[in-house]
């Protein structure tokens, strides 16, 4: 058994689900406990559960009235739905990342290092509230993490020095081995959270409340790439409740907010399978595309 830990999703703003009992803001990811029988199970939290969006903590089963029917959208001179400017490739194996084109040039963000490290300085109260830490630990950066795959490479090592064994899943997140943590660890396993974030913390550039940018590239990326690679791959992803480029873009940061997180349909699979499709379909755009450079 593996206890998911999260997903390759940055939390663009906090905040709990509301049926969480605790919160793990591993490096970039949202994930939470719930209490299932004598073991404190970690489940993957979709970004789109977490809070941001006007007067609401999570979204929960708040996102139906977000979905909407798709719909052509040209406005911008990007694809629409059903418009899918693929790679060439069609055969399963003959897909490369490299070889889609990305839509938007982002362009990341310039903060010194003494911002840096006040948003480190601010992050860390967060979670030692989150983790009902009264007196956190002083605990020193050992280095900045760039990126998600960097974060969660360094984080799950750190969760197995701490005696947490770990590893990283094929979209970037983290996997509790050997059964997950037991509710008796709970406090245990807080503690190696905020001092595994304190030692590895994901440089702020990479915290930023997702732009309209990125919000479009992303959309692109799956439209263009990961759904017509996941096709070829044999695994064709139902675009029923695909809305438009406009509607995700511009409905994202609000409660209008549509259901749609085509690359969930990675973490459903079995890890080996999923591992091999990772590297031919990755779940996102990379990180430098993404983020800038």
């Amino acid at each position: 058994m593996h206890a998911i830990v999260g997903g390759d999703r940055l939390t663009a703003c906090g905040g709990v689900p509301t049926d969480a009992i605790g919160s793990h803001d591993v490096g970039q990811v949202g994930a939470v406990q719930r209490i299932g029988g004598s073991a404190i199970e970690v489940v993957e939290v979709s970004l789109r559960q977490w809070s941001c969006v006007v007067a609401l903590s999570a979204l929960g089963g708040l996102l139906t009235a977000g979905c909407s029917a798709p719909e052509e959208d040209a406005s911008d001179g990007s694809p629409g739905v059903g418009e899918v400017a693929t790679p060439t490739a069609t055969e399963a194996g003959a897909w490369d990342v490299s070889s889609w084109e990305p839509t938007v040039s982002i362009v990341a963000p310039s903060m010194t290092e003494d911002e840096r490290l006040s948003e480190r300085e601010e992050y860390l109260r967060s979670l030692a509230e989150q983790f009902e830490l009264d007196a956190p630990p002083q605990v020193e950066l050992v280095r900045w993490t760039m990126g998600p795959a960097d974060d969660s490479q360094a984080m799950a090592a750190c969760y197995t020095e701490a005696g947490f064994a770990a590893e990283v899943t094929p979209d970037n997140g983290i996997a509790f081995v050997n059964g997950g943590v037991p509710e008796s660890q709970e406090a245990a396993l807080n503690l190696a959270n905020y001092t595994c974030a304190a030692q590895f913390t994901l440089d702020p550039i990479y915290r930023q409340e997702w732009s309209a940018d990125q919000l479009g590239l992303l959309y692109d990326y799956w439209d263009q790439y990961f759904l017509p690679c996941m096709d070829a791959h044999g695994h064709m992803i139902d675009r029923s409740d695909q809305p438009s480029r406009e509607v995700y873009v511009s409905s994202f940061h609000t409660s209008e907010r549509t259901d749609w997180w085509p690359s969930d349909v990675l973490s459903s699979l079995p890890q080996e399978e999923a591992v091999q499709l990772g590297e031919d379909c990755p779940a996102y755009p990379p990180a430098e595309v993404f983020y800038g450079s």
